[in-house]
């Protein structure tokens, strides 16, 4: 089946401001044409274990998290970007997460 739906995440903030929490579950396709940060716990952002999501997302393989995920994003803090959209499909394929 799959579930999707779209964020907006805020403009660029200082750091600690604008973080969205999206829940993920199995194997997920993130979709945008803004770049974002995505990391387990907001506070993994003030230590770099973050991952980016680059500008050319369509090149991003399909990703595979643990049931229920929690995963946060935001924008990078010192890159100044408008609010963007991300689109995110998860659940892709099965049934049973």
């Amino acid at each position: 089946m799959g579930r999707a739906y779209t964020i907006t995440v805020p403009a660029s903030a200082p750091p600690g401001v604008g973080n969205v929490p999206i829940s993920v579950s199995g194997d997920t396709y993130f979709s945008s044409r803004a770049e974002f940060q995505i990391a387990y716990d907001p506070a993994d952002f003030d230590s770099d274990q973050f991952a980016v999501l680059g500008t050319a997302l369509s090149n991003v393989p399909v990703l595979c998290f643990a049931p229920n995920t929690i995963l946060w994003v935001r924008q990078d803090p010192t890159g100044g970007a408008p609010a963007s959209t991300l689109s995110v499909l998860t659940q892709i394929g099965k049934e049973d997460y």
